[in-house]
């Protein structure tokens, strides 16, 4: 007997208790640990039951009503008095969707986790080629072969029928911010921790709240432990901690990261590093616009720095001429100690936000290269002295290494606190799916009712019996002859 049917055996046992219109239907939940710019809800004994999904922007929330593919659409009025928003922010959107749109290749990863990148179906203008080529061989494949559509405004994507937009920020397409957007603003949580929720985001489009809860989870335990054992190993040993100044040029102006409060600040803090903020900056200093600064005032700031992360390409800046004269200045470069953030070319956009643990044992590496086994073994980052770039076709994988789009793809997890890898309970997981396809739903409410109906007939057919058979023994007790009642043995 299949796991499936002794599921399906013990749903038809216990059929008392299988999802109605008024009880608990969606298998598994989303629980978010860290994220606070969205939020998911289940409202329980609803006439049509549905998810709530609430986006925090700030200019103001947007939420969508996701509700089963073949029942019937909640009232949106009722909704949004429940909820208190206006109608007019809420979306309807029945799940799980087969069609889906990204703003950003950073997105990707999200998909491939769930296993579900072969519903991507449009990107937002820009193609996947050259440089925009994104570090999945299935999502190139996809594009080569005209599946994937580079969408350049949102009457594309209604024409592509896409059923819900991911995107990393709003307005996203053309100007507009589609209503049928899932805005993922991972950027603005306060920790890196909160970006593996955007993970169970993604899985509620999909019905897939256990496996993006299992993703999650895996995700968090790992950052949390590499964290806390890095804080161990720097507190151990004793050493100092170094200065460090993440920064990238572009068309000239220095673009340095002086606010502690990103994952940048984050995971420098969090492998025993000093992470360089404003405090640093000369009393000259001038901060231009979006925060950029004269060669001169970044060589004042940077003379400073043990330690620079480039994050950009960092061969690309040191050809030019009058970039590579300010580097030689610096500290960092005379001791070595210059990376950026293109050992896997566009992956640092892409993979980082999934795999902070890896990013976390990467600065480890780099600052405390001595509590390290093997240092030069980087995942995000590259030291430009020893590791040199190898050109961008290093930089992402074959198309032909896809085998299967639908295949759920593993990302590594730091080995400072590995991660067990935990057998999916089956029979758990075939029962979760069982119950997530409303047919099924459907057809095990319709035995239970038939099962129902049968103990009930035979419950009455029981009773029918068992009256007939105390009718037929009072009749056999009436029809024996009477007996002459007598007093001492003397007839009456």
């Amino acid at each position: 007997m299949t796991r499936s049917a002794i599921s399906f055996a013990v749903a038809l046992a216990l059929c008392a208790f299988a999802p109605t219109a008024t009880g608990e239907t969606w298998a598994h939940k989303a629980k978010l640990a860290y994220a606070t710019r969205f939020s998911v809800e289940y409202p329980a004994n609803v006439e049509d039951p549905y998810k709530f999904v609430r986006f925090r922007q700030d200019t103001g929330d947007t939420a969508h009503v996701l509700y089963m593919t073949g029942t019937t659409q909640p009232d949106l009025a009722t909704v949004a008095t429940t909820h208190g928003i206006a109608q007019s922010q809420i979306t309807a959107i029945s799940v799980p969707v087969t069609k889906t749109a990204i703003t950003s290749t950073m997105i990707a990863p999200f998909l491939e986790v769930l296993g579900e990148t072969d519903t991507l179906t449009a990107t937002k203008g820009a193609d996947l080629t050259g440089r925009y080529r994104i570090a999945s061989a299935c999502v190139n494949k996809m594009y080569a072969e005209g599946k994937i559509t580079a969408a350049a405004d949102t009457a594309a994507l209604d024409t592509l029928g896409v059923d819900v937009v991911f995107s990393d920020t709003c307005p996203n397409w053309g100007g507009a911010c589609p209503a049928k957007s899932a805005i993922m603003s991972w950027e603005a949580e306060l920790t890196m921790g909160a970006y593996a929720d955007y993970i169970q985001l993604v899985s509620v489009y999909f019905n897939k709240e256990h496996e993006g809860l299992k993703h999650a989870e895996k995700i968090h335990s790992s950052w949390e432990c590499v964290k806390k054992t890095m804080a161990n190993k720097v507190l151990e040993s004793g050493v100092a901690k170094p200065k460090v100044l993440w920064a990238y040029n572009y068309f000239g102006t220095w673009y340095p990261t002086l606010t502690e409060d990103t994952y940048k600040g984050e995971v420098t803090t969090a492998a025993g590093g000093l992470m360089m903020g404003k405090g640093f900056l000369g009393s000259a200093a001038n901060l231009g616009q979006y925060g950029g600064m004269t060669s001169s005032d970044f060589l004042e700031l940077a003379q400073q720095a043990d330690v620079l992360v480039y994050d950009s390409n960092y061969t690309a800046a040191y050809e030019d001429p009058t970039l590579r004269a300010v580097i030689e200045q610096l500290p960092a470069f005379t001791n070595k100690r210059i990376y950026d953030v293109y050992q896997i070319g566009n992956a640092w956009f892409e993979n980082r936000i999934i795999q902070p643990d890896m990013l976390a044992q990467d600065m480890l590496s780099i600052l405390h290269p001595s509590l390290v086994e093997d240092p030069a073994d980087l995942t995000f980052l590259r030291d430009v002295f020893t590791q040199p770039d190898v050109g961008i076709e290093r930089l992402f994988p074959n198309p032909d290494t896809c085998t299967d789009e639908t295949a759920p793809v593993k990302f590594k997890t730091s080995e400072l606190c590995k991660v067990a890898e935990e057998e999916e309970e089956e029979p758990e997981k075939e029962e979760a799916e069982f119950f997530e396809s409303p047919a099924n739903v459907a057809l095990v409410c319709i035995l239970c009712a038939v099962m129902g109906m049968a103990v009930a007939l035979a419950g009455a057919r029981c009773h029918q019996n068992r009256l007939a058979a105390k009718a037929a023994a009072v009749r056999d007790v009436n029809q024996q002859p009477r007996k002459q009642p007598q007093v001492d043995g003397t007839k009456v």
